[in-house]
């Protein structure tokens, strides 16, 4: 996992979560085969986000074995037809991405200063939370369907829109929960965006003030 600088890692992390919620919609709307063309993305989005994540080994260990799974299950979907394997794919990403935003997540509430390394991992947890609630999203619909409404000619990324409308509260209407798992997936989904965004402000202010406040002390003992 130290391929790349730390400083960096999380930049790379950023960019790979961009490439999977914009670029990839916008090159499948150009009559790319989408299933591969989503599987090629996934791969570096998954590559990304094992390098970015880290802490103690027993959390890098189950990080990385289903990484590993969910990357195995992602490209045995395209490649062979299983009963059940839909299932696999997306609770072991669901399981991958949660794995990885408490590992950044930890490391963004840390004590220490507050740079840029931190505040780009800071939106990386962000958006990583919008990807682990499309997999649980995903998961829910393999088993019910019809679980979520979405309006007709609904692409494939439809899920992962809907939860980031959802994590911002948004809620542009279009696209309706309508199982009672799916609701309350979204009501927790919501209160989780809303809450991270104020603890994350008070934590990183906190911070800043502490370090502030460490530098006023060192400058008068000097």
């Amino acid at each position: 996992m130290s391929a790349f600088p730390e400083r960096r890692r999380y930049e790379l992390l950023l960019g790979a979560i961009l490439l999977s919620i914009l670029v990839f919609p916008t090159l499948a709307r150009e009559g790319l085969d989408a299933a591969w063309l989503a599987v090629v993305v996934f791969s570096v989005l998954l590559i990304a986000a094992l390098n970015a994540a880290g802490g103690a080994r027993k959390a890098q260990a189950v990080v990385f074995l289903t990484g590993i799974g969910a990357f195995v299950s992602a490209w045995m979907s395209v490649l062979v037809e299983m009963d059940g394997l839909p299932y696999v794919r997306h609770a072991l990403t669901a399981a991958f991405f949660g794995g990885v935003t408490v590992t950044v997540l930890r490391r963004v509430l840390a004590p220490g200063r507050v740079t840029g390394e931190r505040v780009t991992a800071a939106i990386c947890v962000y958006l990583l939370l919008g990807l682990l609630w499309a997999s649980a999203y995903s998961l829910l619909l393999t088993w019910a369907p019809g679980a979520i409404r979405f309006p007709e000619g609904a692409d494939g990324h439809a899920v992962t829109y809907f939860s980031f409308v959802t994590l911002t509260t948004l809620g542009y209407g279009e696209i309706t929960p309508v199982h009672p798992l799916a609701r309350s997936l979204a009501f927790l989904q919501a209160a989780t965006g809303v809450l991270y965004v104020a603890v994350l402000v008070a934590r990183l202010v906190a911070l800043q003030i502490v370090h502030a406040a460490d530098e006023d002390d060192q400058r008068s003992s000097s």
